[in-house]
This record gives C-alpha cells, sequence and structure tokens, in this order.
C-alpha cells in the first residue's frame, strides 16, 4: 500500500479539500493506496473536520483516507509515508514539515506560496504545483509513482538541501 500524507493543523488555509479531492482522483487509477490526514482542527475549528471527513464519505473514500489526528510521534511516521503533499493555499512564511520530510527521504508536492519556493525548487528536489489545483495534485502524485527514480532523485536532493541548508545549528 502506497501512502500519502499531508501533515498540519486542519484549517482551510491548508488546502485539505484539494488534497482529498487529488486523493480521490488517484484512487481511481489505483486502489493500492492509503492518504493520512495527520494533525487536528484547532479550538473552534471542529466544524472545519466534519466538513472534511464529510468529503471524505461523499467520495467514497473512507476505505482509503484516515484522521490520524495530532500526533506526538510524526518523526516515526515520516518514515512510512511515500509521498508528503502540502496543498496550502495561503502564503506560508516557512514549511517546517517539507524540511522534517525531506530530511526523512520522503518525496515532497507542496504548492507555489511565499516561503515555500525557497526550500522546494521545482523537479529538482519536489515538485511545485499551482494552489487550489486538485488535478495538479494528482498528476504531480501519478508522477513519482510511475516514476519511482525521479521520485527517488528528488527526495534524495531534498535530503541534500536540508543538511546543507537547514541543519539544527543554522
Amino acid at each position: 500500500t502506497i501512502v500519502i500524507a499531508i501533515i498540519g493543523r486542519l484549517s482551510p488555509t491548508k488546502g485539505h479539500t484539494f488534497f482529498i479531492k487529488a486523493i480521490s482522483k488517484v484512487v481511481r487509477s489505483l486502489g493500492n493506496i492509503k492518504a493520512w490526514i495527520i494533525g487536528d482542527a484547532s479550538k473552534g475549528k471542529e466544524k472545519y473536520k466534519e466538513q472534511l471527513m464529510l468529503l471524505v464519505m461523499r467520495l467514497g473514500l473512507s476505505g482509503y483516507v484516515e484522521f490520524l489526528g495530532a500526533r506526538t510521534d510524526v518523526s516515526e511516521l515520516l518514515p512510512k509515508i511515500d509521498i508528503l503533499v502540502m496543498p496550502s493555499v495561503i502564503q506560508e512564511a516557512f514549511g517546517r514539515v517539507l524540511i522534517e520530510a525531506a530530511a526523512s527521504g520522503v518525496p515532497i508536492i507542496a504548492t507555489k506560496v511565499g516561503g515555500v519556493t525557497d526550500i522546494i525548487k521545482h523537479s529538482k528536489n519536489g515538485i511545485l504545483v499551482d494552489p487550489e489545483d486538485e488535478d495538479a495534485i494528482k498528476d504531480a502524485i501519478l508522477r513519482l509513482l510511475d516514476n519511482p527514480g525521479f521520485s527517488q532523485s528528488i527526495a534524495s536532493n531534498a535530503r541534500r538541501d536540508v543538511e546543507a541548508r537547514f541543519g539544527l545549528d543554522k
């Protein structure tokens, strides 16, 4: 089973709906995937989580999508993830989850927003897509899955970049 994940608090700004819609399209092409939604809604945003769960049910993805909630063991989950997607729809100042995934050797798909483009260079150490574009996310997922050599190459490049540019001392 291929594990595709999104990590972050549940908020409309983080692009979860586009992730779920992209997963729906990937499932039509490949059946052997599991999508992990890691993170939870902030206090007062529980209704958004309910909307996401309803979208999963409406798209027939209950057997494919798992809501893992807020976790303290993300570093233990990262090695089990085949692709990380960060589909933010607003300008991100800095994507720490990108650094952690890259350090773990996980191939990354992210949207072209703010500081993300300072970390991810398209087709070099990840794949960049336009915000709110579930088709582009789906295409990027399929590209990585169809081309393991490319996937491994960008993951290796990302790890090297993280080691050189974002170590704890830096």
